[in-house]
């Protein structure tokens, strides 16, 4: 038997046995309600289901201490937990400053040749050497100085490749949040989240716990709170630059998760899913309206919700339509 058939998306809804918000355990009726609303959730077209898997030992410790914090004012990027950085004018919302990026260019120089003399050899007969690759990316900068939608698409590939470069110093203050889609992502999500990349060679993860975030986003937001690497892929071989294929159906999330796009979690321990944590805030809009499906704009009211010390993020981004704002920093 294929031990992946029970990541197959409806067959992992249907695994769900006990569900909580809070520390609370829903009772059998809302179990059933809260599964069928994740059933007619993957039948609806006009959003796209997201998975994220979440390892790393510190932020798992802070959300299941509190997941008020996520909740409450998402999952952020990495980027919100540093105040203080030489990038930070790069990585604000809208910025798009020809000399900024060539300066990102001229510091990840060397990030850049590493990942294209790893991995680029489909590129090799347009971009013969690193030092050509770099020299190309200062030219479409430049013959794209005019837009400010090009510039924003180029930063988009800086950033992803950065992001997935695993840069030493951006990785820290990455803006992405990488999710997966398809039927396949609560598999490629588990990998991730027990620290077992997915096809690579190593063969056991080492988190013995993790979750799985449990998202969407509207099919129309595409460019602006969200960018598909197959699309990136695409646009950038136009351009010249090169990408590797996207075997994991990627999602590029701006700035976070936000939490009325956080549907809630699967928390597994030993290999095992434990539970379901639902968002408090979907599940009171499926107690308080009979008619409402998971891809509904909800809304949560952030004016009282404090920004505490215990608060491991240090900026949060607000979101009014499709633009960014930095709505808080301490």
């Amino acid at each position: 038997m294929n031990m992946f058939l029970n990541f197959e998306p409806e067959r992992m809804i249907q695994g769900i046995e006990i569900a909580k918000a809070g520390e609370r355990t829903l009772d059998a009726d809302e179990l059933t309600m809260l599964k069928n609303k994740l059933l007619t959730a993957e039948r609806n077209p006009n959003i796209i289901r997201l998975a994220r898997g979440e390892g790393r030992i510190g932020i798992l410790n802070e959300i299941i201490a509190d997941d008020n914090i996520i909740f409450n004012w998402g999952f952020k990027g990495q980027h919100a937990f540093h105040q203080q950085s030489e990038f930070r004018d790069f990585l604000e919302p809208g910025a798009a400053d020809v000399s900024q990026m060539k300066r990102i260019v001229r510091i990840f120089k060397d990030d850049i040749k590493y990942r294209y003399n790893k991995g680029f050899y489909s590129h090799r007969e347009r971009i013969n050497t690193a030092d050509d690759l770099i020299e190309k990316i200062y030219d479409i900068i430049d013959n794209n100085s005019n837009s400010v939608s090009m510039l924003l698409l180029i930063k988009d590939w800086l950033c992803t490749f950065l992001h997935t470069a695993g840069a030493a110093d951006f990785k820290n203050i990455s803006p992405w949040v990488s999710t997966t889609s398809g039927e396949k992502r609560y598999e490629t999500a588990y990998f991730f989240g027990m620290g077992h990349i997915p096809y690579s060679k190593r063969r056991a993860g080492k988190n013995k716990r993790f979750v799985i975030f449990d998202t969407w986003v509207n099919n129309y937001e595409e460019h602006y709170t969200y960018e598909r690497t197959e699309y990136l892929i695409n646009t950038f071989k136009s351009l010249g630059l090169p990408w590797y294929p996207d075997i994991h159906h990627e999602f590029m999330l701006k700035y976070a998760i936000y939490p009325h796009r956080l549907i809630g979690y699967y928390y597994f321990e030993n290999n095992e899913m434990l539970y379901y944590r639902i968002n408090p805030h979907y599940l009171e809009y499926m107690n308080s309206e009979d008619d409402f499906q998971i891809g509904n704009e909800i809304y949560i009211d952030q004016s009282d919700v404090n920004f505490p010390t215990t608060n491991p993020y240090r900026i949060i981004y607000s979101r009014i339509g499709n633009r960014f704002n930095v709505y808080d920093r301490r």
